[in-house]
């Protein structure tokens, strides 16, 4: 099945650690988001590169703060992670991709996050088909 070929090893963010910590992961992960999770494994937010941008120099000191409160400051809620199961299909994860105008789809097994599906994973896998 499509999703399985996504089951990637990934970096994850305890929702109690800073959030400078979760860009940290990514820039030594070479990633543009991580799963924040709470203590359950269970998947509660994605912080992104692009979260970035609400970092002001009047809010500076925020990304500091647990990321949950970080992202609660920056944008007045938590933004709702958008996953798959693992046994989806391509279909079922684009559509979920634009009808969500997001750039990834996290992918679940017994409700842990296990990989992680973006667009340009879709157009690399179009445009590698396509060379062969």
């Amino acid at each position: 099945n499509f999703c399985s070929d996504f089951n990637l090893q990934i970096v994850k963010l305890n929702s109690d650690r800073p959030a400078i910590e979760g860009f940290r992961i990514m820039y030594m992960n070479k990633v543009t988001a991580v799963p924040v999770i709470d203590s359950n494994q269970r998947l509660v937010t994605t912080l992104s590169s692009s979260d970035a941008r609400i970092i002001t120099e009047e809010n500076l000191s925020t990304i500091t703060l647990p990321v949950i409160e970080f992202l609660n400051r920056g944008y007045g809620a938590l933004r709702q992670p958008v996953t798959a199961r693992m046994n989806c299909s391509v279909g079922e994860v684009i559509n979920k991709l634009l009808a969500s105008k997001i750039h990834r789809v996290w992918l679940e097994e017994d409700d842990k996050v296990v990989g992680v599906v973006s667009m340009s994973d879709i157009l690399q896998l179009w445009a590698s088909e396509k060379a062969d």
